[in-house]
C-alpha cells in the first residue's frame, strides 16, 4: 500500500507536469523518493489504481463527474493514495460537494508528498470558492514555511496570499508568463482581473486556459464570467455564471452577480429571483444586498434599494461599490452633498475606482464644476483607457461646453473595440438625450430593445423620448409595456398618468398617480402630479397638501413641473382664501 502513496508524488503535478516533491523533514517518517514508471508496475491493485487515476485526469476539464467516479475507483484500491485524494477533493468541489472535498483533504497523511499541492488547493477552496471550513490562512502559512517540499506550490501560494492582501499588481508581476499548471493560470487570471488597469481579455484567456487544463472549479468559471462581462460579452458571461453556480451552488455572490447581469440584458424578473436566492443562502451577505439594491433601483424601487445599501454598509462600512451606489441614489433624491460625501469616501477607500470617479464627475458637472468633472474623467480614462461610461460622460461635458465634435468622437469611441451590448446602447442613449440628440437617443434604445434589453426601464426611457417627439400613441404603448413588465414601477405609473392627463382622462391619470405615490412615497414627481390632478378634480385639501410637500424639496422637481406646481398651488390657495371670506 505504501508504494501506491509514493506514486501519488506531485498530487496534480501530473495535470501539468512539474518536479517531484521533496519530502519534508519532520518527526514522521518521510516517504522515500523515486517511483518507477506506471508501465513497469506488475498487474494488480497498484497499477489499476493508477489507471483509474489517469482516466480521471484525462476527463478532468471535460466531465468532472465521470472523472470523480474514476478517482473514487482508484481510492477503493488504494485508500491512502494522497494524489488521488487531492484529485478527488478537487473534483468533489467541481461537482458541488464541498464537505466531501474537505474530508478527502483531511485523509491525506501529514508526510505524504501530496501535501503541498493539497494545501494550495484547499487554500483556493477557502479563499476563492467560499468553503467556510477551509482554513486558507493556515494552509498558505504552511506553504510559506515549507518551500522545500514543492517550490512551485509555495510560489503560487505566495502569489495567492499577495492577491488576497489587496496587491494584485504585485501578484501579477510574479505570474506574468503563462504556465503549464492550471493553478498558475488561475492565479494569473485572478491577478489580471484584480488590477485597476487589468485587461479583461487577458484575464478571460487565463481562466479559459486554467479550465482547459484542470478541474472545472466554480471560482474559475466565476472569474471568466466577470472578465467576459467587463469585455462586453454578456451572453458568454451568462453561460459562465451558470457553470459557476452549478459547481458552487453555496456561493451567494455567484447568484447575485448573475442577477445583475440578467438585469443588464432586460431579464428583471430573473434578476430579482437570483438576488433573492442569494439572500436566502446568506441573509447578511453585503454583496448580495448590493446586488438586490441594483435590481430594485432599476425596477424603480429607490426606497428598497437605499435600505439594502444601508444594510450592506452596516455589515461592511468600507464597501466602495456600495458607497458609490448609495451616492447615485442620494443624487437622484436631490441630496448632492450626501452623494459627494459617499463618493469621496469610496475614493479614499479605493482611489483607483473608475466607477466612483465617473459618478463623481457627473455630480460635479451637474453642480457646474466642469474642471473638477474633467479631472475625474481624465483620471478614470488614465486608469482604464477606453472605458465606455467615462467616454460617454466626457461627451456630455464637451457637448455642454460647445465642443460638439469632441462629444460625438467620445460617443463613437465608447463603442470601439467592444461588442455593442444592449446596456451600452442604453447608456449612450441617456447621454445623447442629455446633449439634445433625441433622434440618436431613440435609435440607441431601439437597438437595445432589439438586442434583448426590453426591460421596464428601457421602455420607459423610450416612452419619454416619444413624448418629446410628439408621439403620444407610441409613448402610451411603451409605457403600457413598461407596466406589464414591472407593475411596481412608480416611474411608469407617473408617465402613464401624464399621458392620460394629456388625453383628458383625468380620473385615470389620478389613479396612476395614486399608485405611484403608494409604491414610492418619496417620488416628488408623483406627489406633485397627484396634487395637480386632485385640484383639477375638485379635491383642494389633498391637492394643496401634495403640492406643498413636493415643493418643499428644492431642486428635486423638474423645472417645468415645479413651475406648474407653484402656479396650481397659488391658484388653489387664492380660491381657498376667497371661499373663506
Amino acid at each position: 500500500m505504501r508504494r501506491i502513496v509514493l506514486l501519488a508524488a506531485g498530487t496534480l503535478a501530473s495535470c501539468g507536469g512539474g518536479p517531484e516533491p521533496v519530502p519534508a523533514p519532520g518527526p514522521a517518517e518521510a516517504p522515500p523518493s523515486g517511483t518507477p514508471p506506471a508501465a513497469d508496475l506488475p498487474k494488480g491493485p497498484p497499477r489499476l489504481a493508477l489507471e483509474f487515476r489517469d482516466r480521471a485526469l484525462a476527463g478532468l476539464g471535460r466531465d468532472p463527474a465521470t472523472a470523480l467516479r474514476n478517482v473514487r475507483a482508484a481510492l477503493d484500491l488504494a485508500p491512502e493514495f494522497g494524489g488521488a485524494l487531492d484529485l478527488a477533493a478537487l473534483l468533489a468541489l467541481a461537482t458541488g460537494k464541498p464537505d466531501e472535498a474537505l474530508a478527502d483533504w483531511a485523509r491525506i497523511a501529514p508526510n505524504d508528498p501530496a501535501q503541498p499541492w493539497a494545501r494550495l488547493h484547499r487554500a483556493m477552496a477557502g479563499a476563492l470558492s467560499g468553503v467556510a471550513k477551509a482554513d486558507a490562512r493556515g494552509d498558505l502559512a504552511w506553504l510559506g514555511a515549507h518551500p522545500e517540499w514543492e517550490p512551485e506550490a509555495s510560489r503560487l501560494g505566495s502569489a495567492l496570499a499577495t492577491a488576497l492582501a489587496g496587491n494584485p499588481g504585485v501578484a501579477s508581476g510574479t505570474l506574468a508568463e503563462a504556465g503549464e499548471r492550471w493553478e498558475r493560470e488561475a492565479l494569473r487570471g485572478i491577478a489580471e482581473a484584480g488590477r485597476e488597469d487589468g485587461d479583461p481579455g487577458a484575464a478571460a484567456a487565463a481562466f479559459e486556459s486554467s479550465l482547459a487544463r484542470g478541474p472545472g472549479l466554480g471560482f474559475l468559471h466565476a472569474g471568466r464570467a466577470r472578465a467576459l462581462a467587463s469585455g462586453g460579452d454578456a451572453a458568454g458571461a451568462r453561460k459562465a455564471w451558470d457553470r459557476a453556480i452549478a459547481a458552487e451552488p453555496w456561493v451567494p455572490g455567484h447568484r447575485a452577480a448573475r442577477g445583475v447581469l440578467r438585469l443588464s440584458i432586460g431579464d428583471a424578473d430573473g434578476a430579482l429571483e437570483d438576488v433573492e436566492w442569494a439572500l436566502r443562502l446568506r441573509p447578511d451577505d453585503p454583496v448580495a444586498l448590493r446586488a438586490r439594491a441594483t435590481v430594485r433601483e432599476r425596477r424603480g424601487d429607490r426606497n428598497g434599494a437605499r435600505a439594502d445599501l444601508d444594510a450592506a454598509l452596516r455589515l461592511r462600512p468600507g464597501d466602495a461599490p456600495a458607497l458609490a451606489a448609495r451616492a447615485r441614489l442620494r443624487a437622484a433624491a436631490g441630496d448632492e452633498p450626501g452623494a459627494l460625501a459617499d463618493l469621496d469616501a469610496a475614493l479614499r477607500l479605493s482611489p483607483g475606482s473608475v466607477e466612483a470617479l465617473v459618478a463623481r464627475s457627473e455630480l460635479r458637472a451637474a453642480a457646474g464644476d466642469a474642471a473638477g468633472a474633467g479631472a475625474d474623467l481624465d483620471e478614470a480614462l488614465r486608469l482604464r483607457p477606453g472605458d465606455p461610461r467615462a467616454l460617454l460622460s466626457r461627451a456630455v461635458i464637451r457637448g455642454r461646453s460647445g465642443d460638439a465634435r469632441g462629444a460625438l468622437r467620445d460617443l463613437d469611441a465608447a463603442f470601439e473595440g467592444r461588442e455593442a451590448s444592449p446596456d451600452l446602447y442604453i447608456e449612450r442613449s441617456r447621454h445623447r438625450a442629455a446633449l439634445g440628440d433625441s433622434e440618436g437617443a431613440r435609435a440607441d434604445l431601439d437597438r437595445a430593445i432589439e438586442g434583448g434589453a426590453g426591460s421596464a426601464t428601457t421602455f420607459l426611457a423610450r416612452a419619454r423620448l416619444r413624448i418629446a417627439a410628439q408621439d403620444p400613441e407610441g409613448a402610451t404603448r411603451d409605457a403600457d409595456r413598461a407596466l406589464a413588465l414591472d407593475p411596481r414601477s412608480a416611474g411608469a405609473h407617473v408617465l402613464r398618468g401624464r399621458l392620460a392627463e394629456e388625453a383628458l382622462e383625468s380620473k385615470a391619470a389620478l389613479a396612476h398617480y395614486e399608485r405611484a405615490v403608494e409604491l414610492d412615497p418619496s417620488d416628488v414627481e408623483a406627489l406633485a402630479s397627484r396634487g395637480i390632478a386632485r385640484l383639477r378634480l375638485g379635491h383642494p385639501k389633498g391637492g394643496i397638501s401634495d403640492l406643498e410637500r413636493a415643493l418643499a424639496a428644492p431642486g428635486r422637481l423638474d423645472e417645468k413641473l415645479a413651475e406648474r406646481a407653484r402656479a396650481a398651488l397659488a391658484d388653489a390657495k387664492a380660491k381657498a382664501a376667497k371661499r373663506g371670506r
